[in-house]
């Protein structure tokens, strides 16, 4: 029933990226990468930054590491931040204790910081307020902070008049004296600034007491641009291109791009030339002197709140990560030589996928949106022509472990000579991948693998492996044509 494999030569290959799953330290994934060292890494923790050359099995998608350079993994931080929750340090003898949610993490802080707070001495931590603060990472995620400081008491935005937009009558909106054509689509705009607004933290949109926190006023526009970028101004303002709309396959990834772009705002990271993602890409290097005039780490820094974003608005955040997959898509002699550095995607994707695996690991998004219908009509309409080809994605139900109804994308009709076994067939994902995949009690093939399903009406009993994971169970029936099955794995 399986059809044989041709083998294919193993491929030299150099990836840079964070970790993302640590099964054993003889094994661990970086994105859709498995890893396996010549060496035994006993301290591997997800997050880790490496560099890894090796030999690539291009079916299993197994890296045989040669050569393994730890780029970064520093488990300690020196940030600054603009606190958006409202927190209260309590006085415990001589020093402070309190926990915040900030910066798109929990810090933690004991009678060991050392705090400094604003002039009037106050300890409340308001919106608003920009910190700085140092500290170290700890098994559970948080951040134990060995030094707190409250810069100001309120962020400011000296710039946000000057980004303010200006309409005209020819249908262009000015910011700054740059002209962006507006796409002539009253739907589009309306749909756009209703995805921006349902991202942006209700904080921004409230006059709060001690003028601790400005408020933003966020506007979203979608300009008449084919290619793929979006930038965000001081001020709230943030203008997405239509070339966006032709690249993504769905709403939650639309969420992801307009929330990393909302948190260059609310960070106060906007500027004169706005934030981009063809600056985010041109930045992913590890000089600081990239030609975005960002670091990496304030793009990691919207990248992780922007995470935040999403799931406060109930958009599954795995769609963030997938836009890094769509993104060569976007590739055109027409575009930034940036999207031709094949490593970059790996970089950017296994870091949302590290801060999901390791501060949401128990979180179960299957409740959570992914795509609409209304996402799919716009899309088509500004030249998206992956949505009305790509096969429908299979969750399993409710309770882990039982698979919904599949359905299908009908292959066309097979002349009777044709071998039926090559044209019925399940492509099996799972999150997170390299899951064993079980049938008649032997190994089959690990996750992602396309599954060979034969005749219709075959039944298939299947069992979805992983160490530290609940075994995942499914029954289903051979269907005509191909079928996508993707199984999301709890820990145990």
């Amino acid at each position: 029933m399986l059809a044989a494999a041709s083998p294919l030569l193993a491929t030299a290959i150099t990836v840079h990226g964070y970790v993302t799953v640590v099964n054993s330290p003889q094994s661990f994934q970086i994105d859709d990468y498995r890893i396996i060292p010549a060496t035994p890494l006993q301290t591997l923790r997800i997050g880790t930054e490496l560099e890894i050359t090796g030999e690539l099995d291009p079916t299993t998608r197994e890296l045989r590491a040669t050569h393994i350079n730890v780029a970064d993994d520093t488990t300690t931080f020196r940030r600054t931040a603009v606190v958006e929750q409202s927190a209260t340090l309590q006085r415990d003898g001589n020093g402070w204790t309190g926990v915040l949610r900030l910066d798109g993490e929990t810090v933690r802080i004991d009678t060991d910081t050392r705090v400094l707070l604003s002039d009037r001495e106050s300890n409340r931590i308001s919106p608003g307020f920009v910190i700085t603060y140092e500290g170290e990472r700890q098994r559970d995620g948080s951040i134990a902070a060995s030094r707190f400081q409250v810069v100001s008491s309120g962020a400011g935005n000296h710039n946000g008049r000057e980004a303010s937009p200006h309409i005209t009558a020819a249908g262009e909106i000015v910011i700054r004296g740059v002209h962006y054509k507006l796409a002539p689509d009253a739907e589009a705009q309306s749909y756009v600034q209703r995805i921006g607004s349902k991202l942006v933290p209700r904080v921004y949109a409230q006059d709060l007491s001690e003028g601790a926190a400005r408020r933003l006023s966020f506007q979203f526009f979608l300009v008449q641009n084919p290619e793929f970028n979006a930038q965000a101004f001081p001020g709230g303002t943030v203008l997405v291109n239509s070339g966006v709309l032709r690249v993504l396959s769905s709403e939650a990834q639309l969420a992801a791009v307009l929330g990393h772009e909302i948190a260059h705002a609310t960070q106060d990271r906007g500027s004169d030339a706005g934030t981009s993602w063809t600056k985010a890409f041109l930045h992913l290097g590890k000089t600081e002197a990239a030609a975005s005039g960002y670091p990496r780490e304030l793009e990691n820094q919207a990248d992780r709140i922007g995470l935040e974003y999403m799931i406060a608005a109930g958009y599954d955040p795995r769609e963030a990560a997938e836009v890094w997959k769509e993104l060569p898509r976007a590739t055109s002699a027409k575009s930034s030589p940036a999207w031709n550095t094949g490593d970059d995607p790996t970089l950017r994707r296994s870091f949302l996928l590290a801060e999901i695996n390791s501060k949401h690991a128990t979180t179960d998004f299957r409740a959570f949106v992914r795509n609409t219908a209304e996402f799919d009509t716009l899309a088509e309409r500004f030249g998206n022509t992956s949505i009305r080809n790509r096969a429908p994605a299979v969750d399993p139900e409710v309770h882990p472990g039982i698979i919904g109804p599949i359905s299908v994308t009908p292959a066309p009709a097979a002349p009777a000579q044709q071998n039926v076994l090559a044209t019925n067939f399940v492509t099996i994902v799972s999150q997170p991948e390299g899951a064993e995949v079980w049938m008649g009690g032997r190994v089959i093939g690990k996750t992602p693998m396309n599954l060979l399903t034969g005749h219709v009406g075959m039944p298939f009993t299947l069992v979805v492996r992983k160490p530290g994971y609940r075994d995942w169970t499914g029954y289903l029936v051979s269907v005509p044509g191909k079928t996508n099955l993707r199984v999301d794995m709890y820990r145990q």
